[in-house]
C-alpha cells in the first residue's frame, strides 16, 4: 500500500474482483512456499479437467492469485465433457 500517493490493498477495500494468474514449474512448490509466506489457501493444487495442475491463493494484503502448471493439452472433446462433468450437467 501507498495511502499517501491513493494506492490502498484490497483488504482495505473489502476485497478484489481481480485474480493475478500465473504459470509456474511446479504449482505444487509455489503453493507451500505461499502458504508459509502467509498467504490463505483457498483452492489447493487440484488435476483440473482442462490439463492444469491449479491452486488459488490470497495474499496478506488481499490480493488473489491463482498458480498453475501446465501438465497436458485437452482436446475439444474431452474438455466438453470435464465442464459438464464439473458443473453436474
Amino acid at each position: 500500500e501507498a495511502p499517501q500517493m491513493g494506492a490502498v490493498s484490497p483488504k482495505q477495500l473489502g476485497g478484489s474482483p481481480v485474480t493475478i494468474m500465473l504459470y509456474v514449474n511446479d504449482v505444487d512448490a509455489y503453493f507451500a512456499r505461499a502458504t508459509k509466506a502467509g498467504c490463505e489457501a483457498q483452492l489447493p493444487p487440484t488435476d483440473m479437467f482442462w490439463g492444469d495442475r491449479y491452486c488459488k491463493v490470497t495474499d496478506p494484503y488481499g490480493h488473489n492469485w491463482a498458480i498453475a502448471t501446465h501438465k497436458e493439452d485437452v482436446g475439444p472433446q474431452e474438455m466438453e465433457k470435464g465442464m459438464k462433468k464439473e458443473s453436474g450437467g
